[in-house]
């Protein structure tokens, strides 16, 4: 469904937002048997299913138990948990956790039930935020159709590679998502509002701001148009495959394919990456004075194979290292380096930050333009640039941290301990600016055509609000 407002402001007497569907998602009758109801009723509050007859009505079109809801909660803003967005699937329709009443209400042409929630949000904000919800619309939210063509596609790229003594899964179309150029032909309160909506502005700030892991080099982003930009995605155990798939195909991991590549080869290519994965492993035990038996090895990477089996359960270093594999090129993630609690203390090393090769394929048989991942507390996000106006553009990423030391290259081998600067050069296209920063070029050509479908019918909304 590609739904929009025509105008995010609202002229005055208007009663409300008008709310248009160019396309109609097939919308599911919500029924609970008395088993389900018995299932969940003692795990929730009575809050909670005020909340879930509510998101029933915006999935509906009943404006009642929606308006029973803001009376009573009030909190319009509240998302959908994993458990809550799988009672309320259907056979025809998943509804993801992270949507909103209002992103429900949308995304089956509800007009009754969305003027309701538009008029009490318009309501309940300050004049100078009237022209944007503050709510997340990423690209998939408002083309699902478009995004559900992206995803089958992806899941036909996933090809295996079965040759002699190494079985992968790889994607055989690499591709890199941008952000569009004409956000900067935008007025500013308009790109406000984009970059609100589709932004991790959590995960931008830790990453920008606060530990100047990204974006440090005025450099990189003034002269070489380099800025990369954090973007939203769910917060469940799926968010590393979620974002490896927004920073190249631009939608998530919603029907699991990448998940399902990422098991197998785990599982079948073993026999390869199980040796270098404790290689690795042992040489930071020794570092921190400790060893592990045979049988504990294998008991360790039994729970990461286990891991990447189940939806919704986090992923490992080992997990990153065997995507770069299906994806068939490097990929770097900037990380926090310490995951501190809430009251800032430190609770424990990350260690994500760095890059990752995918050194069981030959260099030959990979792209060498990166994927590129930010890491903050227990989360991946897509770290995304934005496109320049020629088709063949470049992002430069820096290989060094801030304080100018080399970025962590993980799994290499003890024979390789020492061949790093040989590693980068063969598995990257470098170039080093004018100050210095050795980098890995990431080279941005013209976006697939149904990615491009997706980011047009998502631009929409901007292009009629739009304000110079």
């Amino acid at each position: 469904a590609v739904l929009s407002t025509p105008s995010g402001h609202y002229g005055r007497g208007s009663s409300g937002p008008e709310i248009r569907a160019t396309r109609q998602e097939r919308r599911p009758r919500v029924f609970f048997d008395s088993t389900r109801k018995k299932q969940i009723r003692n795990k929730i509050l009575q809050e909670d299913w005020i909340w879930i007859h509510a998101c029933i009505g915006a999935i509906e079109g009943d404006a009642e138990p929606v308006e029973q809801y803001i009376k009573k909660i009030g909190c319009i803003t509240r998302a959908l948990t994993l458990e809550e967005g799988r009672v309320l699937s259907s056979e025809n329709s998943v509804i993801d956790q992270g949507q909103t009443l209002v992103h429900l209400a949308l995304r089956y042409a509800n007009h009754n039930v969305a003027v309701v929630l538009l008029s009490h949000q318009q309501q309940s904000r300050p004049a100078s935020t009237a022209g944007c919800l503050g709510l997340k619309r990423m690209p998939s939210y408002e083309c699902p159709n478009t995004a559900t063509e992206i995803r089958r596609v992806v899941a036909a790229n996933l090809r295996q590679y079965n040759l002699g003594d190494f079985y992968c899964h790889y994607m055989s179309d690499p591709v890199t998502f941008v952000l569009p150029y004409e956000i900067f032909t935008f007025g500013s309160s308009t790109q406000k509002c984009l970059f609100d909506e589709i932004l991790d502005l959590e995960a931008q700030r830790v990453l920008e701001v606060d530990s100047r892991i990204i974006n440090w080099s005025s450099e990189l982003v003034t002269t070489h148009k380099s800025k990369l930009y954090a973007l939203w995605n769910r917060s469940a155990g799926d968010c590393l495959l979620d974002s490896a798939l927004q920073a190249t195909w631009g939608v998530n991991d919603r029907d699991g394919s990448l998940r399902r590549a990422l098991s197998s080869t785990l599982v079948n290519a073993a026999d390869k990456l199980y040796p270098r994965w404790k290689e690795y492993e042992c040489m930071h035990a020794a570092n921190l004075h400790y060893t592990l038996n045979e049988s504990q090895w294998s008991t360790a990477w039994k729970k990461l194979v286990k891991l990447a089996e189940q939806p919704g359960k986090s992923l490992e270093q080992a997990h990153i290292f065997c995507l770069a594999h299906v994806l068939r090129r490097p990929v770097i993630v900037y990380g926090v380096k310490y995951v501190h609690n809430s009251t800032g203390e430190v609770l424990d090393y990350a260690r994500f930050e760095g890059i990752y090769l995918p050194l069981l394929w030959g260099s030959g048989c990979c792209i060498k333009s990166p994927v590129v991942l930010g890491y903050t507390r227990g989360h991946f996000s897509a770290l995304v640039g934005i496109q320049q106006e020629s088709d063949d553009s470049s992002i430069l990423l820096p290989l060094t941290d801030s304080q100018h030391q080399p970025l962590p290259l993980h799994f290499i081998t003890e024979e390789e301990v020492g061949l790093q600067n040989e590693l980068i050069r063969e598995w990257f296209e470098t170039t080093e600016t004018s100050s210095g920063v050795l980098c890995a070029v990431q080279r941005v050509s013209s976006l697939h055509i149904l990615t491009q479908r997706l980011i047009n019918g998502w631009l929409l909304k901007y292009k009629r609000t739009n304000t110079t």
